[in-house]
């Protein structure tokens, strides 16, 4: 689709908005902010493009607000500001429209975060109308990343391009939605429902100079992954990635953690060899919010082999381990540092 029919020239789309899937939803899933609570109904954004400084302003407050229920953080919302800065007038309506369309508040807020995301006008038109009528679980479940059970990586050396899959679908809910509504993530069938998902992982995988096989089978090839993050993952969250080698493990997981109160996930590299074995065996897992836990400070952290996330605490990486996702030692060898590009 060209330009002129997005109606928005100034923003380059993902490379990952080629992924498309078909009709389709699922069970109801959590509500978007516990305990039975409810963002509402949607409010109306009432600027117009007569006055593009207001309108803006409305647009960034809907984002703004789903800082508050962890649905969006600061470098989302720094997008927004750029790209609304880069739209015209028509242009500015037309995003108005599509808000004011929505039924509900979280509608309204993964709207723009999935165009903060690069997300093409055409599918944020789609993802738009396809929320409409979905409850505000379902619709939370179908647009994040966050079920305890979640995204697994359909071949045997895939982690890398699944932890790609899970960090674009926290940063572009468009494309968890995709992900989420017609293939079942948290099953391997990379030969059967799961094919078109399978597909991408490969396609990455091999692009970058791995080999898919199927799970359990051996003559598989992983990959190092700084490269495709910047390729792939650049263009949606607006951070480069730095491979960052880990020394000091105190020093690293303070960095850590900063760099997810910031609101950036952030990808890791577990190896099950102790130091002396150099960087030995690897698997790739990625970190996506920090909080107080009854141990001290916890990370949320989606594995792909298992599609576990779950929390673990600063002292059990710190301890070489990551209970609960695995029973035996893991040591952390890498983070990819993202940084605003």
């Amino acid at each position: 689709m060209n330009a002129s029919q997005t109606g928005f020239s100034s923003v380059s789309a993902s490379p990952l908005s080629r992924v498309q899937a078909s009709a389709g939803a699922g069970s109801s899933g959590p509500d978007p902010v516990g305990g039975g609570s409810s963002l509402g109904p949607m409010r109306p954004v009432y600027g117009s493009a007569q006055d593009a400084f207001q309108l803006r302003q409305e647009l960034t407050q809907i984002l703004q607000e789903g800082r508050s229920y962890d649905l969006a953080a600061a470098p989302h919302v720094d997008k927004l500001v750029r790209y609304l800065g880069m739209m015209q007038p028509g242009q500015l309506e037309s995003l108005k429209g599509l808000i004011n369309a929505a039924q509900t508040r979280l509608e309204q807020i993964f709207i723009l975060k999935a165009f903060a995301a690069n997300e093409p006008w055409a599918n944020l038109v789609q993802f738009a109308v396809e929320m409409r009528g979905v409850s505000e679980g379902e619709i939370f479940r179908r647009a994040t990343m966050r079920d305890e059970q979640d995204l697994i990586q359909q071949w045997q050396d895939a982690c890398g391009p699944t932890v790609l899959q899970s960090a674009a679908g926290e940063a572009d809910p468009r494309y968890a939605w995709e992900l989420n509504k017609s293939w079942s993530v948290s099953q391997i069938d990379p030969l059967g429902n799961n094919s078109a998902l399978a597909a991408q992982q490969r396609a990455w995988l091999e692009q970058y100079g791995g080999k898919a096989v199927l799970r359990g089978e051996g003559g598989g090839l992983g990959i190092s992954i700084s490269r495709m993050l910047n390729e792939n993952l650049t263009p949606i969250t607006g951070a480069q990635y730095a491979t960052v080698p880990i020394g000091d493990q105190q020093e690293a997981l303070a960095r850590i953690l900063a760099t997810l109160q910031q609101g950036y996930d952030v990808p890791l590299r577990v190896s099950w060899d102790p130091p002396s074995a150099g960087d030995g065996t690897g698997h790739f897992v990625l970190a996506m919010a920090v909080r107080s836990g009854t141990y001290g400070r916890e990370l949320q952290i989606h594995d792909p082999w298992t599609g576990k996330s779950t929390w673990v605490a600063e002292s059990t990486l710190l301890a070489d381990r990551m209970d609960p996702i695995f029973g035996s030692y893991a040591r952390l060898t890498h983070y990819y540092q993202p940084s605003p590009a």
